[in-house]
């Protein structure tokens, strides 16, 4: 009678962060390359033969590829220590979690399960491998950057440290000419783009001046990448309709929310039952960009929808707890703080996943919100069932928000002023703020208007926008008869504009009598 339990060369190993563990070893930086380069072919190898990562699999591979005759003697050999380090590093880091105090090892079936993504590593147990990475993290943190922030930074450093490796230099010897010689770099051979080349920039300078305490000179001559503007893809209204006709359910509602608010894709998959006033028809983004708080309107035709799936939401709670599943994930020092603040309603994602999730941190499966990657593919598969002849993401809701409101070429001044507008529907306590928002938005647009001269149109009086007319350049602030047949419509200077802002509108040149009477 042959029994159950695989042998050990076919036994199915899960590792999904052996690429981050890889970064963070002490190994050279050619060999973490081919190390990379081998692994990422095996898992390749064994979702083509649909087999497992095995100790069978990973033999079956490299005979595979010396059939092949595409691996010499030397790579074969360096591919194989890849092979033992990613069996060895998954074993020694799943007798970790079984071995944890008060964890319990999570069956085979629960660890071939989704991963809990987006969230920040344990701050005390991250904290770099090498003196020069134990250095940047000190001081990312001691400024308080975002995590995010950390991440990218860290990510560059290394690619930046590997880059020096491969040519010999060391990164204690790093200074200005290593610096442009990799940005360079980037911009020829890896044909980056600007943003990438600018934020590597950033990165490096950082982890020279602030972490290592180096003085950096003049070395803005490298080659830059070439910078060009894109053009946004906008859908129209009635592709709008056709895209919400192809979804149903939840994700309909995500996506009209989304459409309706003008939320990025992060702020909506991070909104929890807190964050959502139904009665006052707004929204709460915590920990947007940049870090910061802000308040935005919630559209009126999502309210009831929107409450019945919160109550729905509290049936998916309650059977939670009766599980005694752990609580959602929240900030480091909140939950060292409130070690149930977890499982408190309040705290609860208002988009909870279907199933729960595993933690890579802590061993534990608990419920997140939906992944980014699954409400992406799935505006990706209801464009493609309503034949939108686009490339659609979550975030061209939000630009075609934008679009409806002013074009291109006015955009950026619109996203300023709703932001300066946002901070006045913190104090209104009226639940119909949209109203609002169009009559500030509209003011403050009027009065930008009015700046530009003789080129600011008069029949453009906003209502194509939804917004209140704007009142006539010719006579702003008339209570009598003009003085003269034809206004000037010169641009005052700062010191007119300042004494005048309170007022909503600007003097012109030609002063209009008041009324003695």
């Amino acid at each position: 009678m042959h029994s159950s339990t695989p042998s050990p060369d076919a036994r199915t190993i899960w590792f999904p962060q052996w690429a981050e563990v890889l970064r963070q070893t002490d190994l050279p930086g050619w060999k973490r390359t081919h190390y990379h380069a081998a692994l990422l072919q095996f898992l390749r190898f064994c979702k083509q033969t649909r087999q497992g990562a095995t100790v069978t699999s990973a033999r079956q591979f490299i005979l595979e590829r010396q059939a092949q005759r595409l691996l010499s003697e030397p790579t074969r050999v360096i591919w194989q220590e890849a092979l033992n380090w990613f069996f060895r590093e998954a074993g020694r880091r799943q007798r970790a979690i079984a071995e944890a105090p008060g964890r319990t090892p999570p069956d085979a079936k629960a660890a071939r399960g989704p991963q809990l993504k987006g969230v920040p590593t344990v701050g005390a147990a991250d904290l770099g491998q090498t003196e020069w990475e134990r250095t940047l993290i000190r001081e990312l943190r001691i400024r308080h950057y975002a995590w995010r922030t950390e991440r990218t930074y860290r990510e560059w450093a290394r690619r930046f440290v590997a880059w020096l490796d491969a040519r010999g230099v060391g990164w204690a010897q790093a200074a200005d000419p290593e610096v442009k010689g990799f940005l360079s770099d980037l911009a020829t051979r890896q044909r980056a783009s600007a943003s990438t080349q600018k934020q590597a920039l950033n990165a490096l300078v950082f982890l020279l001046r602030e972490a290592l305490q180096r003085s950096l000179g003049d070395f803005g001559d490298f080659t830059r990448a070439r910078k060009v503007r894109r053009v946004p893809v906008v859908l129209t209204q009635g592709e709008c309709h056709r895209l919400f006709g192809a979804l149903e359910g939840v994700p309909r509602l995500m996506a009209e929310l989304m459409y309706g608010s003008g939320l990025r894709l992060t702020e909506l998959l991070g909104l929890r039952v807190k964050d959502v006033d139904l009665d006052r028809c707004q929204l709460i983004i915590r920990a947007g960009k940049g870090d910061k708080d802000r308040v935005t309107v919630l559209p009126e035709s999502l309210v009831e929808r929107l409450r019945a799936h919160r109550e729905r939401l509290r049936g998916l709670h309650s059977q939670d707890q009766l599980q005694d599943a752990p609580g959602v994930w929240l900030p480091e020092g909140l939950e060292r703080k409130y070690p149930l603040a977890g499982k408190a309603w309040e705290g609860q994602w208002f988009f909870p996943s279907r199933q729960l999730m595993n933690d890579p941190r802590t061993g534990l499966r608990r419920r997140h919100h939906v992944l980014d990657a699954t409400f992406q593919h799935t505006i990706r598969q209801a464009a493609h069932r309503a034949q939108l002849d686009k490339r659609v993401t979550p975030h061209v809701l939000r630009q075609y928000a934008e679009s409806r409101i002013m074009p291109s070429h006015r955009r950026s001044s619109v996203e300023r002023l709703r932001n300066r507008t946002f901070l006045t529907l913190e104090t209104r306590h009226n639940p119909k703020v949209t109203p609002s928002w169009n009559f500030t938005l509209g003011r403050a647009l009027s009065r930008r208007r009015r700046t530009r001269g003789p080129t600011a149109s008069h029949t453009n009086t906003g209502n194509n926008l939804g917004l209140p007319p704007i009142r006539s350049m010719a006579n702003p602030v008339a209570s009598g008869p003009s003085t003269s047949s034809r206004p000037s419509c010169r641009a005052p200077d700062y010191a007119e504009f300042k004494s005048n802002r309170h007022r909503g509108s600007l003097n012109t040149r030609a002063k209009t009598p008041t009324n003695s009477a």
